[in-house]
């Protein structure tokens, strides 16, 4: 009888296994989960940030309007009319906030001590972010 000995081979891994894939695609759903809220609050800041420079722009429009014609417009849509030049004082779209509404103003501008109208416009979250502590 003829007995056939058995030896083992040392062979290398070829693939991985599924519970390792999955391990590794849950940490990297954590990162990402975890930078998305980071990118986030960022992008919220950054919209934030825009509208604050869009509302001192507009002051400066307006104060622009209160030099031209004695005093401020009745509301900012007159911005969108020709002055004296035949061209308005500034496009549509420069009256939108970052999230898509309308600035809003005041002219007696009791935020900036009375000094120039306060521009401004609410955020998602209720907070107003405007013109004034920005000259």
């Amino acid at each position: 009888m003829i007995v056939r000995q058995r030896t083992t081979r040392n062979t290398g891994r070829s693939a991985f296994t599924l519970l390792e894939v999955l391990i590794v695609v849950a940490i990297i759903v954590v990162l990402v989960s975890l930078s998305s809220v980071y990118v986030f609050r960022q992008l919220d800041e950054s919209r934030k940030d825009a509208a604050r420079i869009k509302a001192t722009h507009i002051a400066q429009l307006l104060d622009t309007f209160k030099i031209r014609n004695g005093d401020y417009p009745g509301s900012l849509d007159a911005l969108l009319q020709p002055g004296d030049g035949g061209k308005p004082y500034c496009s549509p779209e420069e009256l939108q906030d970052p999230w898509g509404h309308h600035f809003q103003f005041d002219p007696a501008g009791a935020r900036n001590n009375g000094l120039r109208a306060d521009v401004w416009t609410v955020t998602p979250d209720g907070q107003q972010v405007g013109n004034w502590g920005m000259h």
